[in-house]
């Protein structure tokens, strides 16, 4: 485990940040969570607020990384 990643002081993003980090809208994070599917990376409930944390994000886009278009035309894998 990072240690930044249990640092008390450190914020985990909100959907608007992770939505920028991962280049995409808010909206688009809003449907991945709410259609079922496991598209879009976990994410934390506190109350009504939805957070990321910064190494699902990081997990995300290393999980969503392929090598080749094939292997990418085959769909998202598992996470």
């Amino acid at each position: 485990m990072n240690p930044s990643d249990t640092n008390p002081g450190q914020v985990d993003p909100d959907p608007e940040e992770a939505a920028a980090l991962l280049n995409v809208k808010p909206q688009t994070l809003a449907k991945w969570r709410m259609g079922g599917r496991g598209l879009g990376p976990h994410f934390v409930k506190v109350g009504r607020a939805i957070r990321y944390r910064r190494a699902t994000l990081v997990s995300f886009i290393e999980g969503d990384t392929f090598t080749n278009t094939a292997e990418a035309r085959s769909g998202p894998r598992e996470h």
